[in-house]
């Protein structure tokens, strides 16, 4: 048998102990915060104490700029051996780095990072990231973005399970504290003078015994980040770290001043508080704090035992172990629940995919059965034979854009999650419907759901339509639309009109917004042309009428908005809105016997329309609209009506002045309070803007009064 040399086995025994002293585990942690979170997912689901992925953990938000940042708190201070990530379905990671962070307590951002490993293609299986540091923080950031995709239209990425392998240090570790003697220790510091409380500054002292400061006048927290550091200076002897022994020397003098400084204020504040003179009590104790937090940097800098009990977490009770052991089993019974659920929704899907593909296959093969009767003659007959080939191959590469077409690539991953919380099934329209659509363009923008569920009976998928149409409005453009938005806007124009047909007030609403989002950039492009935007805006206003004269209040007051803003476009024509208001004048009743919502909406309109945007003389003529809506408006029966037509008649006498004057008054069978009533309106007006509003002669008028002499009679 062969015998092992002295220092050999001392070795093997100390590797020994060392491997028993490791205590690697799987480190649990507390989510402290991200740059960025989608709605609906958390970073607090990645802490569950399980190796089973989550749905609902993190994945950054959409359309977020990258470098994307995850940060960590781990329940005590350990030495990580390595990272574990799996990262989501469609979610992938296409770079990250692990930094590690160490600090005292406190905020993550006070803590120093530094990279302890870095990952790449981190799919949707577990991938372990080799790292090396000690810390008690952990920040992933993810550097690069992934490439957009239909089923990640947003390039982002997600965490679906995180673990950390490591050694906990503290308690768990078995840390000892061990006096090492320096070198020589010839001279040692005269302990009875120390005990005397003569300062150790006063003393000449050469090599040190880390023994000496168990006498040393400093307080007892500050008596043991001493004898840490005395050692640490003893081992940089051994090692012949002289710069480590010049920093150690100079910080050893500093700490020692600073637990002498804290011992000498304890007893002050002893002494204070015994006298009752608590305001000097107050300043001492403040001064206390900040020497202790001055020392505690010290000891964090030089990772003594007095920082590993700091930082080091207190053993969990057998109360709290049962609890997390309930939550765990209880959790554990929720996600196996949810898998059982997942898998029942998962089997009637597939069941009623099959039974659709079943019904489908029935109907092709009677339509081929059907065709197949048609087709009698030989001829037919072989030339369908030679085309077989051909034929199937054009099946398979293009589409029926009667059932799908590119737009419903573009929308689906905003209408499908939406049409999920709505829930039940879209009924697909008729085919003479949707070749309606598509000969106007249309259906190749929308797709042939969204515009099946846009003329749904459920309001659930028509305003799941409507919603998912202008998130994908908003979002970024499409890259095959630069330059070419003409059959954006076209299809824009038609979801917002079918929208704003909708009696349901926020469908309503979500088309008016529809609407303005169309009219405005990028939407409504260089190659839209004025004649296309005064058609769209032309079939919207008669709706946008009808909603003003309604009843609801929000409704109303969101119509006239919506229309002031569609005339506030550069190229839209007043004289749409004047052609429509005075439709009521052509047709009966009139004015004077219409009922007063309809006709006191339109009066409601043309004030605000002078307000905002006065007069075009050469797009409509104010007199005419002034004589057939106006004043037939001043013989309403309702009071409402009669004061809009009077706030109307005073808007326009402050435009044109005196002709409405001459007008109004030449107006037979009018009350004579309601003709008061404008007179005094129009005066006021007068006395406002002073001469404006004379023409004609009677500026002749006011010149020659001007002229008479001032020796005249004036009589």
């Amino acid at each position: 048998m062969e015998i092992l040399q002295p220092n050999l086995k001392e070795r093997l025994e100390r590797e020994i102990n060392k491997d028993a002293k490791s205590r690697f585990t799987w480190v649990q942690f507390h989510a402290v915060g991200s740059t960025s979170e989608m709605e609906g997912t958390s970073l607090e689901e990645l802490e569950l104490n399980n190796f089973e992925p989550s749905e609902r953990s993190w994945e950054c938000g959409l359309y977020s700029e990258f470098p994307q940042e995850v940060c960590i708190r781990l329940n005590f201070r350990a030495e990580i051996a390595h990272v574990i990530l799996m990262a989501k379905e469609d979610r992938f990671i296409p770079e990250c780095e692990i930094h590690i962070g160490d600090g005292i307590s406190g905020s993550f951002v006070d803590a120093e990072y530094r990279i302890g490993g870095v990952g790449e293609q981190i799919t949707n299986t577990p991938n372990q990231i080799n790292t090396f540091g000690i810390g008690s923080y952990i920040k992933i950031v993810f550097t690069r973005q992934p490439s957009k995709t239909i089923k990640n239209p947003g390039g982002q990425v997600g965490l679906s399970l995180l673990r950390v392998w490591g050694q906990p240090l503290g308690y768990n570790k078995g840390l000892t504290n061990e006096a090492h003697p320096l070198q020589g220790q010839t001279e040692t510091v005269d302990k009875v003078l120390i005990e005397m409380g003569i300062p150790l500054n006063n003393i000449k002292w050469t090599n040190e015994d880390p023994e000496n400061y168990s006498y040393a006048p400093v307080d007892e927290d500050t008596r043991v980040t001493l004898i840490d550091m005395e050692k640490l200076k003893d081992k940089a002897h051994q090692t012949e770290d002289y710069e480590m022994l010049h920093q150690l020397t100079r910080d050893l003098k500093i700490v020692y001043d600073l637990g002498n400084e804290i011992l000498n204020l304890k007893r002050d504040l002893e002494f204070a508080s015994a006298k009752e003179d608590f305001n000097k009590a107050i300043e001492i104790r403040n001064r206390l704090k900040q020497l202790e937090q001055e020392r505690d940097r010290y000891d964090a800098l030089y990772e003594t035992s007095r920082y590993e009990d700091m930082i080091v977490m207190a053993r969990p009770t057998s109360a709290q172990r049962r609890l997390a052991k309930k939550l765990e089993d209880e959790e554990r019974a929720r996600l196996e629940a949810l898998r059982r659920q997942k898998e029942r929704e998962a089997e009637e899907e597939r069941l009623r995919r099959l039974r659709e593909e079943e019904e489908k296959e029935r109907l092709r093969k009677e339509e081929e059965d059907r065709k197949r009767r048609q087709n009698t003659t030989m001829k037919t007959v072989k030339k369908t034979r030679f085309n077989t080939v051909k034929q199937t191959k054009t099946v398979e590469v293009a589409r029926d854009p009667l059932e799908y077409n590119e737009g419903d690539d573009d929308i689906d991953p905003y209408l499908n999650p939406k049409l999920i919380e709505a829930g039940g099934k879209v009924i697909d329209l008729e085919n003479s419907v949707l070749k309606r659509a598509l000969h106007s363009g249309t259906l190749l923008v929308t797709g042939v759901k969204l515009w099946s569920a846009l003329h749904s009976e459920s309001w659930r998928h028509r305003d799941a339509a409507t919603r998912a149409f202008l998130e994908y409005i908003q979002a970024p453009m499409k890259p095959k639309y630069f330059g070419k938005t003409k059959k954006l806007f076209r299809a824009a124009i038609d979801v917002a009109r079918e929208a704003c047909l909708d009696k349901l007030p926020q469908i309503y609403h979500t088309g008016l917004d529809i609407l303005k989002t169309a009219l405005n950039e990028p939407i409504c492009g260089e190659d839209v042309k004025p004649k296309e935007i005064n058609l769209a805006i032309k079939s919207f206003v008669p709706n946008l009428i009808q909603k003003i004269s309604e009843l609801n209040y929000k409704v109303k007051d969101q119509s006239m908005i919506a229309l002031v803003k569609l005339f506030e476009q550069h190229h839209a024509n007043i004289g749409i809105l004047i052609d429509n208001l005075m439709d009521i004048t052509e047709k009966d009743p009139l004015p004077d016997k219409a009922p007063w919502r309809i006709i006191r909406a339109r009066l409601d309109i043309l004030e605000i329309l002078l307000q905002e945007f006065g007069i075009n003389e050469d797009v409509w003529d104010w007199a005419i609209v002034y004589e057939k809506l106006v004043i037939p408006s001043f013989f309403n029966q309702s009071r409402d009506v009669r004061e809009s037509a009077k706030a109307v008649a005073t808007e326009l006498y402050r435009i044109i002045g005196k002709p409405i004057r001459d007008i109004t008054n030449e107006v037979t069978n009018m009350k004579p309070s309601l003709l008061t009533s404008l007179n005094q309106n129009f005066d006021a007006e007068d006395d406002l803007k002073g001469g404006k509003y004379y023409q004609g002669s009677d500026l002749n008028q006011i010149a020659e009064v001007d002229e008479v002499p001032e020796n005249a009679d004036n009589n």
